[in-house]
């Protein structure tokens, strides 16, 4: 027995009955204009009898033909009657029962069909959602748990920024909280290096070098593989990224618009590896992550484990980005 999905059944259906409306025309004309023929002979033999057993034959030979043609629907019909499982079992079904009605019966199912199918997807939707916000919650409760266990009991082992702040380069830091512009930088002199090792701004270095100290102290490497960026290091990032348009944002920050650019974010390895998108890749990741907060520091991307950031940022609403992918 075929077994063939409904969508593709209404198209057969559709095909055989256009075949079926084409037999029964032919079925219908062709014996009328073989009668047609056979009266214009006889017509021929009355007024012009030269050969009166040609016409004859000629005759005879129209009208068999055309009630062979004419028969032959019901002599398939009777023979397909003989043998019912072909109508269960070949493709002589759908020429049998191809009617409007049938191909109706079957869009309405179709119709069904998609509606459940999407309701499915929605479902798995909604049940991925779920999960992942239920992961999301179990790694902030660990998160939580692990920086009760390291917080010293006198308090946070972070106690404040020794450097002042100020203006750095076009970021500003005023009691802790990092503000840059809302306007994308659109060359290097808009994004300079900044004092801090690496590029980086000296308050949010301070912070980070506190961390990565106290990493040590535990026996933890954590280092820095990326810090301070200009703005076309930026652009060349996302010209050469291959991931969709849509995708791209996700994974590299329009240039002008990361942090990256302003110096207050930077990519790290934990004992030699970045973790990917796992924050409990291995001891010194979790380690960094249950901590950050200490330091005033945030991994902001739950995707990407290595990026840092200071924990308080203002300003940073770019729109739209300007550059093409």
């Amino acid at each position: 027995m075929l077994f063939l999905d409904t969508f593709t059944d209404i198209g057969i259906y559709r095909f055989f009955l256009i075949l079926k409306y084409a037999l029964n025309i032919i079925f219908v004309i062709v014996p009328i204009i073989v009668i047609i023929l056979a009266i214009k002979d006889l017509y021929v033999l009355v007024i012009n009898p030269n050969d009166p057993k040609k016409t004859i034959h000629d005759i005879a030979s129209r009208v068999v033909s055309g009630l062979i043609i004419f028969l032959l629907p019901t002599v398939i019909s009777y023979a397909l009657s003989l043998v019912e499982s072909y109508d269960e079992d070949t493709i002589l079904k759908y020429y049998n029962n191809a009617s409007i009605d049938k191909i109706n019966s079957l869009e309405e199912q179709y119709k069904k069909e998609q509606e459940a199918e999407k309701a499915l997807k929605l479902a798995e939707l909604k049940e991925a959602t779920i999960k992942r916000n239920q992961a999301e919650e179990k790694r902030r409760e660990q998160i939580e748990e692990m920086r009760e266990e390291e917080t010293p009991s006198g308090g946070s082992s972070y106690s404040g920024d020794s450097v002042s702040g100020g203006s750095f380069g076009t970021v500003t830091v005023s009691n802790g909280v990092f503000t840059i512009p809302n306007e994308r930088a659109r060359s290097d002199a808009d994004a300079p290096k900044q004092s801090g090792e690496y590029g980086l701004n000296p308050i949010f270095w301070e912070r980070l070098s506190k961390l990565m100290s106290d990493a040590k102290a535990k026996g933890y490497n954590i280092t820095v593989t990326s810090g301070w960026r200009s703005y076309s290091s930026q652009v060349n990032l996302w010209n050469n990224d291959t991931h969709s348009c849509s995708e791209r944002p996700r994974w590299v920050a329009c240039p002008g618009g990361s942090r990256h650019n302003f110096g207050i974010a930077a990519d790290l390895s934990f004992n030699g590896t970045g973790c990917g998108g796992s924050w409990d890749c291995n001891a010194a990741a979790k380690w960094a992550h249950a901590n950050a907060g200490n330091y005033g520091l945030t991994f902001r991307l739950s995707w990407e484990a290595w990026h840092i950031e200071p924990t308080q940022v203002n300003g940073g609403s770019f729109g739209a980005c300007n550059v093409p992918c």
